[in-house]
């Protein structure tokens, strides 16, 4: 399995990375389907180094793909990952994961 990584084009904070081009870009390596007859690659997929909120340099890695046998599905679903990252100057303001906890 080939795998590279995608690096960020500017120095920052993460704060957002997008869950639609993320999924759009593992159904082009052929991870996923758009319909029921399309088989799945279970060897195909992407990690995400760098979460939202953490400090990213230029040219530093944020996302390692894990590569298709097919250069054509390579190259459109790369599209989709360099589209996926955003980045501020300044640290994104986190919220909770749990809000509150509710007790009887």
């Amino acid at each position: 399995i080939q795998s590279i990584e995608l690096k960020a084009g500017l120095s920052g904070y993460v704060s957002m990375i997008s869950p639609n081009e993320i999924a759009w870009g593992v159904i082009e390596l052929g991870g996923g389907r758009q319909n029921k007859t399309q088989s799945i690659d279970h060897s195909v997929g992407c990690e995400i180094l760098k979460p939202v909120g953490t400090e990213i340099q230029n040219g530093e890695a944020w996302l390692r793909l894990f590569l298709s046998n097919e250069p054509h599905r390579n190259e459109r679903a790369i599209q989709h990952f360099q589209k996926a990252l955003c980045t501020t100057d300044s640290p994104p303001i986190q919220t909770p994961i749990v809000l509150e906890e509710l007790r009887s």
